[in-house]
């Protein structure tokens, strides 16, 4: 697997190893089957990525905002569950190209 550059915040504090790894596998699994097509080999693009999960107290669910870029692109994506994973995972699901302001 390639060298990408991410950041995994838990509250915003650094997260465990462990969610970083899981956080990076599936981002590269959803650009591998969403983004190829037209913008070229994942290998040869650089990818940064920022996952944030944000405990919240009024509903005891998890916020998770996902947000990668890739080469010229940026995707975002926010969604809600019980745990980080279920999260991370409904958050990959929403992920929409962004509107950049230059």
């Amino acid at each position: 697997m390639k060298e990408n550059c991410g950041q995994v915040t838990v509250n915003e504090l650094p997260s465990k190893s462990r969610l970083f790894k899981f956080c990076e596998k599936k981002i590269d699994q959803w650009l591998q089957s969403h983004v190829t097509q037209d913008s070229g080999s994942t290998s040869e693009v650089p990818i940064e990525f920022t996952v944030s999960f944000t405990e919240e107290d009024d509903c005891d669910q998890i916020a998770c905002m996902t947000e990668i870029h890739f080469g010229s692109s940026v995707f975002r994506g926010c969604d809600l569950a019980v745990d980080t994973q279920q999260a991370f995972m409904h958050s990959l699901k929403r992920l929409q190209v962004a509107q950049i302001a230059h």
